[in-house]
């Protein structure tokens, strides 16, 4: 049965490295299905994403992003503008509860921001779960003097949601985006 699974997942690397998807040695898909290691070109955005353990908070997956470079280009916490994104990355990944995006909330200015500095608009794509979007009752801001909430993934009735998060919070992953503008 090992030699069967091992062999499974050989195969798998191989046809994801032989397409170009820039499969690393270290691979893996765990029982719940969420995908570790890999890296998946996305068409639209130009851009590979990787999902990767981690046990910390919002900044030290920031900077942990910026340090990953691949194909010259440095990572970042990824950005997921469009449906067509997010569902690229809850579909292929399946990432777990926990999983930060790169994308705070300014508590005092009431403005979600993308850490490339733009500003998310109401009529802009996102993925919040009940409530979310409403600044007014943004929780990683209510009794605290915090500068701001992070955004991460959480299951919410059943999907894959974006969620706020004290940004000190450990959490176990993240998604980092190498926007490198081709294959």
């Amino acid at each position: 049965m090992r030699v069967r699974v091992f062999l499974l997942s050989f195969l798998a690397v191989a046809v994801l490295a032989a397409n170009g998807y820039g499969a690393t040695d270290n691979w893996e898909r765990n029982r719940k299905g969420e995908l570790f290691n890999v890296r998946l070109y996305h068409e639209e955005t130009k851009s590979y994403f990787e999902l990767r353990r981690h046990s910390g908070s919002w900044l030290k997956a920031y900077r942990a992003a910026r340090a990953g470079v691949f194909k010259g280009t440095r990572g970042r916490l990824a950005m997921l503008k469009t449906k067509e994104a997010n569902d690229f990355v809850v579909q292929n990944f399946r990432p777990p509860d926990g999983t930060w995006l790169g994308m705070r909330y300014f508590c005092k200015k009431r403005k979600f921001v993308w850490i490339d500095g733009t500003s998310l608009k109401k009529s802009d794509y996102h993925n919040f779960g009940a409530r979310w979007f409403d600044p007014n009752a943004y929780p990683p801001c209510r009794g605290n003097r915090r500068e701001y909430g992070a955004i991460e993934f959480r299951e919410y009735l059943g999907e894959i949601r974006w969620w706020g998060m004290s940004p000190t919070h450990a959490q176990g992953a993240y998604l980092v985006e190498y926007p490198t503008g081709e294959r």
